[in-house]
């Protein structure tokens, strides 16, 4: 149980510093008193304090994981924290050694904050504490002034549970996929926000480092926060502008003139690995008409082929827009450039048929790309200031997002009627805004004051329902002026420090610790959940997220965002040995090395093999005839041929996965594979030889040579379970029914497969048998179903089936 000591709200321990560590000096006939049983005590406290802050850091070592309350009617109130241990940063040992019911609904901190209606983010932390117990008489009192004083015989090394409201953002890395990032930098001008490639990917302008400020903007981060994954794309000129593909599969970059042209330069790259895309036509330069590295550029996408990338120069007002090109991105050169104005901040609408910008007046000015007619947006009123704009859809109503800085106002306007639809306040001073492109749309405003950086989301879908905005309250999110802020799906929001991403291999980690020792940020607080989008009597439930929780007055535990988790050297070891058998995340593919030398010249070889016979020669001319035989007898007739093709046979007539597609994980197969047949099969004594049977593998490569940089790739089989299924009705996954006769097979991994990763499976059919003892027709022939009236099989026993996909 937690201790029953008062505790003042986010009272923290007196020090989480070290002093130089004393031990009692024992001998005989030494006088000890109180101090020095307590010092002894207190060195070994100590010690181990130290050991755990500085060989371990901080987080949750196993268990402590919150869930919703069993009770329906104690949701809107309490959760339930599991048994477990944590260490916090000052080096506690934080032990919960039974579940515990904790109230967060009636914590005093929550019921100040957060009864104006809007969400906020909480966080339910455990913290140590020490609670003096079993208080005894104190038979001697050094003052001598009261013989009935008492003192604490024990001191009892507990916890409490606190909860945090709407707390600084914490580190997004692990954390859930991003949907687009804000960059912040004061030595390029790529900044701003960046929508999300494909697969969760960013790719973000290197917002610099202050020391090396010639240096800034020539690299792009290809960032996936969900995977800790990283790639690198260096540039050739300082980055100027950048943009992702409606699609998600390449990033735009433009960069100042270079390699001898004038002119600033749009380079492409793909989303998957960083690599660059060549144009249409080799050796072409994808020019940026009349501009110069003193031009002020902005970029966007659109889903019309014939604006897939816009190039707006504020400074000439023109408009670049260049057509698609399904391989290159986007063709060589630019159409005809569109008049426009003069403009400090940019967006496109994702059809591409208006384009926007905030001119020298303060006016939002609309470009129709069908006419090329440029004219005021309506809806606005006089005091408004705009300063950053954001285009986005609710339902079927084109809409734009208008930051009013000076008013620290944010607008939402019906585009094409002209007319305002709210007026939200912000906390701090808008600087730029952010919709992802979901299904029930949040805006997300990074905002500034005084030198410090807030996040704040707003959901939009009310808006649409003819309802008021439902606003989140702002986080802290960094200082000073170079900021990277992960946006995730429903509002929330993460930070990557931009150190992280200086140049140093992995290895100066070590050599890192010589630059000071980790300091704290909850000195004895580590975080267990975090609740997002939290309202007064919300019910608080278990993960997942649904699109309609804040309507549903549902705000769920997360266990990813904001904790860190502390890996015993087990758990290490275990990954380890995890990346051993399975290999990581592929890198992208290296530069090609320098040719070696030739080798020395080989032993001669031995004689080879005799050659085939040659060629017939011409035939002779013909003999004369001779004489006629005699007639010889009739043979006897010979025993009837079988036939070749037997179209009885079992064949493979379903998957439930698509062939050369892609392959869900938490779809509704339930990462299960799953090969159906057309009639039933014999089942195996023991379902784990169907790993001889059903063969489902992944790759990794490997350096057999280095000297050569020799690869091979090898393909490995999944360790998993593997069961045996009936199907009421046959090839049809829906009608599984228990009892049924055998005629489908199932196999699902574990671990669980990983998204991004090719998988491929292999039936072999000479190892199937069915009813009628015969092997199953599983040749994989065009059109490379399977399906129930194209099912595998060229009408002759076994053969192999093939196929692969991609998990995502």
């Amino acid at each position: 149980m937690a201790c029953g000591c008062e505790h003042s709200s986010f009272e923290t321990c007196s020090q989480c510093e070290f002093e130089p560590f004393v031990r009692n000096h024992f001998f005989t006939g030494k006088l000890m008193g109180a101090a020095d049983f307590i010092a002894e005590s207190t060195y070994h406290s100590e010690k181990m304090r130290h050991h755990n802050v500085r060989l371990h850091g901080s987080g949750v070592t196993c268990g402590l994981k919150v869930h919703q309350h069993p009770s329906a009617d104690c949701q809107k109130r309490y959760v339930v924290v599991e048994p477990g241990s944590a260490l916090d940063c000052c080096g506690h040992e934080v032990l919960v050694p039974e579940e515990e019911i904790v109230d967060v609904a009636q914590h005093a901190t929550v019921r100040e904050k957060t009864n104006d209606g809007g969400l906020h983010t909480l966080q339910v932390v455990a913290c140590y504490r020490e609670c003096p117990t079993e208080d005894v008489p104190v038979l001697y009192d050094d003052c001598g002034c009261d013989d009935t004083q008492c003192a604490a015989n024990r001191i009892l090394e507990s916890y409490a549970f606190d909860v945090l409201v709407d707390p600084p953002l914490t580190d997004g890395l692990g954390g859930g996929p991003a949907l687009g990032a804000f960059i912040t930098s004061n030595l390029h001008g790529a900044v701003g926000w960046m929508q999300a490639g494909a697969a969760g990917k960013v790719a973000i302008v290197d917002p610099g480092d202050p020391t090396l400020p010639t240096d800034a903007g020539k690299r792009v981060f290809v960032l996936d926060v969900a995977h800790r994954s990283l790639i690198t794309v260096d540039l050739p000129a300082t980055a100027r502008a950048i943009a992702m593909s409606q699609d998600g599969a390449k990033f735009f970059v433009v960069v100042d003139p270079f390699a001898l042209t004038t002119v600033c330069q749009v380079l492409v790259f793909a989303t998957t690995d960083g690599a660059a895309v060549p144009p249409v036509t080799a050796g072409a330069v994808r020019k940026v008409p009349a501009t110069t590295a003193a031009s002020l550029l902005s970029a966007a996408t659109t889903n019309d082929t014939s604006r897939a990338l816009v190039v707006f120069d504020r400074t000439s007002g023109k408009v670049h827009p260049w057509t698609a090109d399904a391989t290159a991105g986007i063709k060589n050169s630019a159409a005809t450039a569109v008049p426009f104005v003069s403009g400090s901040s940019f967006a496109a609408a994702a059809d591409g048929k208006f384009l926007f910008t905030v001119d020298s007046a303060a006016k939002v000015q609309v470009l129709d790309t069908a006419t090329s007619s440029v004219g005021v947006l309506g809806g606005l009123p006089q005091s408004a200031k705009p300063s950053a704009l954001a285009a986005f859809s609710l339902g079927t109503t084109a809409m734009l997002a208008i930051a009013s800085g000076d008013e620290k106002l944010i607008y939402i306007i019906d585009r094409a009627a002209g007319q305002s639809k709210a007026a939200v306040s912000a906390a701090h001073t808008p600087i730029y805004l952010g919709v992802p492109a979901e299904t029930d749309p949040w805006l997300t405003v990074y905002e500034e004051d005084v030198g410090h950086a807030y996040v704040q989301s707003i959901a939009l879908g009310p808006i649409a329902a003819g309802n008021s905005a439902v606003v989140g309250a702002a986080r802290a999110a960094g200082d000073g002026p170079l900021n990277i802020v992960i946006v995730h799906a429903d509002g929330q929001a993460s930070t990557v420090d931009p150190a992280r991403f200086a140049d140093s291999d992995c290895s100066d980690l070590v050599c890192k610790q010589a630059d000071g020792c980790p300091g704290c940020d909850l000195p004895d607080c580590v975080v267990l959940a975090t609740i997002a989008n939290y309202q007064t009597g919300m019910s608080l439930l278990d993960m997942p997220v649904a699109d309609t929780d804040v309507a549903n007055a549902i705000a769920r535990l997360d266990h990813r965002a904001g904790r860190r988790m502390l890996a015993s050297t087990a758990t290490l070891q275990a990954w380890l040995e995890c990346l051993q058998l399975k290999g990581g995340i592929s890198g992208p593919k290296g530069e090609p090395g320098t040719p070696g030398k030739d080798g020395a010249d080989g032993a001669p070889g031995k004689d080879g093999a005799d050659g085939a016979d040659g060629a017939d020669g011409a035939d002779g001319a013909d003999g004369a005839d001779g004489a006629d035989g005699a007639d010889g007898k009739d043979g006897v007739d010979g025993a009837d041929g079988k036939d070749a093709c037997d179209p009885d046979l079992t064949e493979i007539c379903a998957i439930n996965w698509e062939h050369d597609g892609v392959f869900v994980v938490n779809g509704p197969q339930k990462g299960e594979l799953m090969v159906a047949f057309s009639g039933e099969i014999v089942p195996p004594a023991d379902t784990q030889k169907l790993r001889h049977v059903f063969i489902v593998e992944t790759n990794h490569e490997e350096v057999i040579d280095r000297e050569r940089e020799l690869r091979v790739e090898c393909w490995c089989q999944l360790v998993g379970e593997y069961r045996l299924v009936g199907l009421k009705e046959p090839c049809v996954f829906e009608t599984e029914t228990q009892g049924a006769p055998i005629n489908a097979i199932a196999f699902r991994p574990s671990p669980q497969f990983l998204e991004g990763r090719e998988y491929r499976v292999r039936v072999h059919g000479d190892l199937v048998q069915d009813i009628n003892k015969k092997a199953i027709d599983a040749n994989h022939l065009p059109p490379w179903g399977p399906t129930p009236n194209d099912p595998t099989g060229d009408c002759i026993e076994g053969g192999t089936f093939f196929s692969w996909f991609m998990a995502k």
